[in-house]
């Protein structure tokens, strides 16, 4: 390996320390650059990166607001894609989809109101998606609503 790496333009990076060399005869670093050509050496040929790939889009497939009252879901304002909800236990919600999804390769966001309390998604399959919402000290604790968004890439 030579100490000295083309780039696709004109400059020329130094490995040792990753210093891009500019093309300019009166830079210091470009003179010994040239003086190490003038000795016989090649430099590492240019290796064009690898293409990036188109990035992924992320689309809705399932948003609602749940609001619970009394110990149950009591409303389900869905904005696409939920069909039903229910509260399993102190802290951990189901939310159903209205048509099964193909797979889990989804991303859940789950935001619960009411100061300090967190949201975690804690089984997410074809069917449902289970949310377990806990306190700041871990505690289960249900929240007076929940916010879901379910997004896929494509």
């Amino acid at each position: 390996m030579a100490p000295y790496r083309l780039t696709a333009n004109d400059n020329v990076i130094r490995l040792a320390d990753g210093a891009c060399i500019p093309a300019d005869p009166r830079n210091s670093d470009r003179a010994e650059y040239e003086r190490w050509l003038a000795a016989g050496n090649t430099p590492d040929p240019y290796v064009a990166p690898e293409p990036i790939a188109e990035p992924l889009r992320a689309s809705v497939i399932a948003q609602a607001r749940l609001t619970v009252e009394d110990g149950d879901v009591q409303g389900v304002d869905v904005a696409a894609g939920f069909g039903a909800a229910m509260l399993l236990d102190t802290g951990i919600i189901w939310a159903f989809f209205a048509t099964p999804q193909p797979d889990a390769n989804y991303i859940t966001f789950a935001q619960a109101s009411g100061g300090g309390l967190f949201a975690d998604v804690t089984d997410a399959n074809a069917d449902y998606v289970e949310v377990t919402i806990t306190d700041r000290n871990g505690d289960s604790a249900t929240p007076a609503a929940l916010g879901l968004s379910i997004q896929r890439a494509q």
